[in-house]
């Protein structure tokens, strides 16, 4: 009797869940209708009016067509490109006239002259500043030498032979002799004693004297100025003699 007494609580249980699943079914199946597209109105002839609602497909191509056919019409950007002109009747065929280009000038090549010869800047000569006095040159230092000479009393050598002394000087402008400092002479003689002599008094034109047998063909004389620069001429001191 138990088992029995289960078995109906458990049959009336179940008759809810059932019910709750049928109606579910319905309300789906009520959606499904809802959501359905009418259906297509027919015309005379029982045929569907379905073509009327396709869209025409445009600019399409069959993937399975190798060539176009010949009964459909070309594009219009096609039939420009490819259509040839007809002649008309009685038009005479004319070619396209090809513009000639004309031939291109000569090119006139440009003769580069030869490179000057570079040009030798002459330094200029050196002046003296403001308030210098010039260097003499070496011509009027030799053309201002004068010399003099006498016998020394009773002067004589151990050979006997007569001794003799030579006077030296510059006979220059004052001016110069006054921008002068110092001269020295180198008395090139074989017996001249001594060989050289120096000499810083302007007045009487830097006096020196050697004694000789001889006068010296060679003398050497050095002008040193008063700011220090310094010259050398060599004068012929037996010519310079009075």
């Amino acid at each position: 009797m138990t088992r029995k007494r289960e078995a109906e609580t458990a049959r009336r249980r179940g008759i809810p869940v059932v019910l709750k699943v049928l109606v579910l079914c319905l309300i789906a199946f009520i959606v499904l209708l809802l959501l359905l597209p009418e259906p297509p109105l027919q015309e005379g002839g029982g045929m569907t009016a379905v073509n009327r609602r396709m869209p025409a497909l445009r600019g399409t191509v069959n993937p399975l067509a190798k060539t176009q056919s010949s009964e459909e019409p070309l594009p219009r950007s096609a039939l420009k490109r490819n259509t040839v002109r007809q002649i008309q009747p009685g038009e005479t065929p004319q070619r396209e006239s090809r513009t000639q280009a004309a031939p291109p000038a000569p090119v006139k090549k440009r003769i580069r002259p030869p490179p000057a010869e570079p040009k030798v800047a002459r330094l200029p000569a050196p002046t003296a500043p403001a308030g210098v006095s010039a260097l003499p040159s070496k011509s009027d230092i030799g053309g201002w030498l004068k010399s003099q000479a006498w016998e020394f009393l009773g002067g004589v050598d151990e050979q006997g032979n007569i001794l003799y002394r030579f006077e030296v000087w510059l006979e220059a402008p004052s001016g110069v002799l006054g921008a002068i400092k110092q001269v020295s002479y180198v008395y090139d003689a074989p017996s001249a004693t001594p060989e050289i002599r120096r000499s810083g008094k302007a007045q009487g034109g830097f006096r020196v004297r050697f004694g000789g047998l001889i006068c010296a063909r060679k003398v050497t004389i050095e002008v040193t100025m008063a700011d220090g620069r310094s010259t050398r001429a060599v004068a012929d001191g037996c010519k310079a003699l009075n």
